[in-house]
């Protein structure tokens, strides 16, 4: 049994999260080497561990297949990812309870620490469906990855929102990554797929189940440095997910709605509480500048790519936009845009009023920008 292996086992044990499994590894060092032990009243007192946890985990060795499981994973193109591993979103490892381990079904990026949860209410009103679609995709133009988690209404409209512009973005699902839940919206999952990723801390098979709800509301909480709250009843599932994100430091926004409106009315509440009014995404944007800035800072990042140093050449000291930049290096406008907000908040160019950019430092003769 390896790391993967044995990880895929603990996932299952009933009661044990990170903090028991982070306590457990401080004492064996590598996930494996706690089934080494034979006995649960040794494992218990090894580790510090109560009675029945210990013996739920060494039972879980007996009732799962974790062989079987990344078999059947591989098979459906589906990446089991460990909160050890390199690979796992940093923004949801910072948190005090994240997932064991995550199923992803497409691609998961470094970019993607730049993402803004947007949630609302199922049976959203055509004024929120509209402003959710608009919010998603002005941000994703601008280089944010949209979270959500695949529900209709609210969620569906951001999702469409930020791949409309061809933007980035994640359904978090309250069940397996297989489980599409509501059929309706199979097509928007599969271009999901296609843009970004559909993740899930369920094991693939695994139906939707109220439960599963809350358990996933903080997963998009944890993968966004934001929360955007649209329509919320009082109620609502997005409430859950904004004092989630607000108990662990994450910034809340709420867009008010009709004052006679039952979708509205906890998101007046969360606004009664000291949450931020916004009525345009350039003003998440402006909140959100300082904490992008630090999770830049405090992140190793990769040299430029290819196209990033190209688009950065071609900044010279004239302000250049988007669309001129976009024509010149025939590339997609909406790409070029996204570069140019990755170049931002490296510090290498600044955004002008009215949406052009210079250039802050020069590049070196034939090396990356810095």
């Amino acid at each position: 049994m390896n790391s993967l292996e044995a990880l895929i086992v603990l996932s299952s044990v009933d009661g044990l999260g990170v903090q028991h499994l982070r306590k457990l590894l401080s004492v064996f060092r590598v996930p494996e080497a706690i089934f080494d032990i034979q006995d649960h009243r040794t494992l218990s007192e090894t580790a510090a561990i109560s009675f029945e946890l210990s013996r739920r985990i060494l039972e879980s060795r007996l009732q799962v297949e974790p062989r079987k499981i990344l078999d059947n994973c591989y098979q459906r193109g589906v990446s089991p990812i460990h909160f050890l591993d390199e690979a796992y979103p940093k923004n949801l490892a910072a948190i005090y309870d994240p997932p064991i381990l995550l199923y992803v079904k497409g691609t998961l990026l470094e970019e993607d620490r730049f993402a803004l949860g947007v949630v609302g209410s199922r049976r959203a009103s055509a004024y929120g469906i509209q402003v959710a679609s608009r919010f998603a995709a002005e941000l994703a133009e601008k280089g944010i990855t949209i979270v959500s988690g695949l529900a209709l209404g609210i969620d569906r409209a951001s999702h469409e929102g930020a791949l409309r512009v061809k933007g980035r973005t994640i359904a978090v699902l309250g069940s397996g990554v297989d489980v599409i839940y509501p059929k309706e919206n199979r097509k928007v999952y599969e271009t999901i797929i296609e843009r970004g990723a559909v993740i899930s801390e369920s094991p693939l098979g695994t139906e939707p189940r109220p439960f599963h709800f809350p358990k996933r509301n903080r997963i998009i909480a944890g993968l966004s440095i934001g929360i955007l709250v649209v329509e919320a009843g009082e109620k609502s599932g997005s409430l859950i997910t904004a004092r989630l994100a607000t108990d662990e430091g994450r910034e809340v926004y709420a867009i008010p709605g009709r004052i006679d409106s039952p979708y509205s009315s906890g998101t007046h509440r969360l606004i009664q509480e000291g949450v931020m009014l916004v009525t345009k995404p350039d003003e998440i944007l402006e909140d959100l500048y300082p904490v992008l800035k630090s999770t830049v800072a405090s992140a190793e990042m990769p040299e430029l790519t290819d196209e990033e140093v190209s688009v950065y050449n071609l900044i010279n000291d004239q302000p250049g936009s988007p669309d001129g930049l976009s024509e010149k290096l025939n590339l997609d406008p909406n790409q070029v845009l996204q570069i140019l907000t990755r170049l931002e908040l490296q510090g290498k160019v600044k955004r002008l009023w009215g949406g052009s950019f210079v250039k802050l430092c020069h590049s070196r003769e034939g090396g990356n920008p810095g």
